[in-house]
């Protein structure tokens, strides 16, 4: 599995890429805490395999200087979901900064984020867990 984590050994057994990682049924992806500013940044870009996955991805940021930022997740090229986090912000779509997905066999899944306020880092992150339905 190309950039994906290997829990029994390897280089990244802590599973910090930018693709979905399996263990039997299970599947994940943790981005690690990623400086981003105004630009577009990637936390996920990955196709997934021959399975339909049950997904939740949660998203993060720190919140020390209140900054607002948002996340949009694309699957096969469509921007599906949107959330925007900050003081001042509400959250699109869902109260807890999740996000329950069903994803098809073969999709590009993208999750993208950036700072919405200015050009200063933010510290942001995101954590994809699920299972193979």
């Amino acid at each position: 599995m190309l950039g994906g984590g290997n829990p029994t050994g390897g280089s990244n057994p802590a599973g910090l890429s930018k693709s979905i990682n399996y263990i039997g049924k299970l599947c994940y992806a943790y981005s690690g805490i990623i400086d981003t500013n105004n630009n577009d940044t990637t936390f996920l870009d990955t196709t997934t395999g021959a399975e339909t996955l049950q997904v939740i991805i949660d998203f993060g940021r720190n919140d020390v200087d209140g900054a607002e930022c948002e996340f949009i997740v694309s699957i096969n090229s469509e921007d599906t979901f949107g959330i925007a986090l900050g003081q001042g912000s509400s959250v699109i779509g869902n109260y807890n900064n999740q996000l329950n997905l069903i994803i098809a066999p073969f999709s590009r899944v993208i999750i993208k984020g950036k700072n919405l306020v200015n050009s200063n880092v933010l510290k942001m992150s995101t954590a994809l867990t699920g299972e193979i339905l």
